[in-house]
């Protein structure tokens, strides 16, 4: 309690440590950190970067600054390693950057941001979180028969150099094809499903896709067995392609349609 003529003060232990603690934060000489008003986020978004989408791009949005620009630097909680300085610009009422920050498994890092209006810096503790990795497939299938007619045509020497074209082009053998007897099919088919690609597939030296365009039969659950045991990793619809076209391998010219 302090006592100065008619007034009395009464003072708590918790805010007179808050405020010897700030008194002691304002005397510190060189760089110290300051509290204002403001919080910076750390927003991990959906993109990634090479090799294997190691790393992340994380959006830094600072709110409570009314200045043009900023700089920020990122440094790993653990250890205080310096992981990337970005440059925040005024965009709206915030400040707003971006770093690529490896992120392949949850990471704590510390912000510290710097405004030439403000002496010191803000430090923010964040707790960044992997978002998912989607892998995105070029589909480029050809039909089995397609491949191995063309492959008919040219002499075995010669083989080789045509695939030299298809592969770097994307071009791979669909694994499925359909069945030639109508209604259910059997178990012999569904073990000969992937007979025609591979055939292609040896004749030409173009590989079977890893991916397998199914028109017919998708919820076919020993139909997917049957692909899966062909090394198909995905199985694609004609409702899942965008923008599909069908190439004709014989002239080839392109004309509209699906596959």
């Amino acid at each position: 309690m302090c006592s100065g003529g008619k007034r009395a003060v009464t003072m708590r232990r918790r805010g007179f440590l808050g405020l010897l603690g700030g008194g002691l934060l304002g005397i510190a000489p060189g760089r110290r950190l300051v509290r204002p008003a403001a919080s910076t986020q750390a927003i991990p978004t959906l993109f990634h970067a090479h090799p294997d989408g190691a790393t992340t791009l994380v959006r830094f949005v600072a709110a409570g600054w009314d200045v043009p620009a900023a700089r920020l630097r990122v440094r790993e909680g653990r250890t205080g390693r310096l992981l990337g300085t970005a440059g925040m610009v005024h965009r709206g009422d915030e400040l707003v950057g971006e770093l690529w920050l490896p992120l392949t498994r949850p990471l704590t890092i510390y912000s510290d941001l710097e405004t030439p209006s403000r002496r010191g810096m803000q430090r923010t503790l964040h707790r960044l979180t992997p978002t998912p990795r989607w892998i995105i497939h070029y589909l480029a299938l050809a039909v089995p028969d397609a491949i191995a007619a063309r492959a008919a045509r040219v002499p075995p020497l010669l083989r080789g150099a045509d695939a030299t074209r298809l592969v770097p082009a994307g071009v791979r053998i669909n694994a499925w094809h359909p069945f030639h007897a109508e209604g259910i099919p059997d178990h012999l088919d569904l073990l000969r499903l992937a007979v025609p690609a591979t055939r292609a597939s040896r004749m030409s030296g173009v590989p079977v896709g890893r991916v397998a365009l199914v028109v017919a039969g998708a919820g076919d659950s020993r139909l997917v067995l049957a692909l899966r045991g062909a090394q198909v990793e995905a199985i694609a619809t004609p409702d899942d392609v965008t923008n599909a076209a069908a190439v004709g391998l014989t002239d080839e010219r392109a004309k509209d349609g699906k596959y």
